[in-house]
């Protein structure tokens, strides 16, 4: 399939042919956070600057006191308390893991014993109840059981300080096929939800029968060795280190001080067009998505789960998913990811012998 514009073209022919499984060099650089020109333990540009929803902001020491005031608050506070009756009441449900961490799901469509299964995956800061509005009506109409997963420290679930996007299915998402009965399944991902999705199909190539990208992520270290744009704010946010550090103070308390004020629903309207914006049912659900992914403080959504190394060095390369029926959709005019992301995976996928279907618009 031809990417349309010569210079992309020209580009990935950086892709050097070679779809062969990454040495453990690689592998080593994709997992620590040490490809795209960052150390995991040295100092980090987050201590000038921050980029949160694609805004940058500056501080200044005014700002600094009060912010790391109430970084300690917020760090010493933790997670607000699960609220298991609140949950059931927005029909979800919850999966413990083997170590006891709590993750939400919720289930919907086709109940039927012989409905196929298919698993979403939300977007950043946002959770699985996100999808069950979304694609409900969807999946009651095509017969498909759909079960939108919560991953991270959004929304219900216990966070995972320091976790690897590669350990999610094998912990989390294996909760909740447990929990549901689920043998194969599909799985489709939504912006930092494709991460996930794509660990799942690399996680369980005999169980995953398709996997369905929408605004498609790349791993840090991939897109260093292709020469595609770097994730925006990866250089930037701190890593997890970084995070555990107490002059993290003030961009914990920053975080917090956004969650409180609704100046994270405003930065994320940055990175909408203005034909979204014109959808007003459309970003009132957005609007209150993003505060439901924060029902138990900025800790997960906005902290833990911001780590540049804990969103952008996932442990495993896309190169090596072997599922063979893949599903690429894609924005042109996508502000937060570039739609280079996707025509590189659609040209990998096809390159491995996989059926894929994509859409750019």
């Amino acid at each position: 399939m031809g990417f349309g514009r010569g210079e992309e073209a020209e580009g990935y022919v950086a892709m050097r042919d070679s779809y062969e499984p990454v040495s453990e060099q690689q592998m080593e650089r994709y997992s620590s956070g040490t490809a795209a020109g960052r150390s995991s333990t040295g100092p980090s540009t987050i201590f000038g600057n921050t980029a949160a929803c694609g805004t940058c902001v500056v501080l200044c020491a005014p700002c600094t006191c009060p912010c790391s005031i109430a970084g300690l608050y917020i760090k010493r506070g933790g997670q607000m308390p699960f609220d298991e009756t609140r949950l059931e009441r927005e029909g979800g449900k919850y999966a413990t893991t083997t170590t006891g961490r709590r993750v939400e799901y919720f289930c919907f469509g086709d109940a039927g014993a012989d409905a196929r299964t298919c698993i979403f995956l939300h977007g950043s800061s946002l959770t699985g109840h996100t999808d069950k509005v979304s694609y409900e009506g969807a999946c009651t109409e095509l017969g498909v059981r759909g079960i939108a997963v919560t991953w991270g420290g959004h929304g219900m679930n216990d966070i995972n300080p320091g976790r690897l996007v590669k350990d999610w299915p094998t912990e989390d998402l294996a909760a909740v096929l447990i929990a549901e009965s689920v043998d194969r399944f599909m799985v489709v991902g939504h912006s930092s939800g494709t991460a996930h999705a794509m660990a799942s199909a690399w996680a369980y190539p005999e169980r995953c029968t398709g996997i369905a990208l929408h605004g498609s992520m790349l791993p840090g270290g991939v897109t260093e060795d292709f020469g595609l744009p770097p994730v925006v704010g990866s250089k930037e946010t701190p890593t997890v280190q970084e995070l555990n550090k107490c002059t993290s103070l003030w961009y914990v308390g920053l975080m917090g001080i956004m969650g409180a004020t609704g100046l994270v629903e405003a930065a994320a309207s940055l990175t909408l067009t203005k034909e979204v914006k014109a959808e007003g049912q459309l970003t009132e659900m957005l609007k209150k998505s993003l505060a439901r992914g924060m029902v138990r403080g900025v800790v997960g959504p906005l902290c833990w789960e911001t780590a540049s190394d804990t969103c952008n060095y996932w442990g495993f390369d896309p190169r090596d998913i072997q599922c063979k029926n893949v599903v690429v959709w894609h924005a042109e005019d996508d502000k937060a990811v570039t739609v280079a992301y996707a025509r590189w995976l659609v040209k990998v996928f096809e390159a491995k012998g996989a059926y894929v279907s994509s859409r750019f618009v």
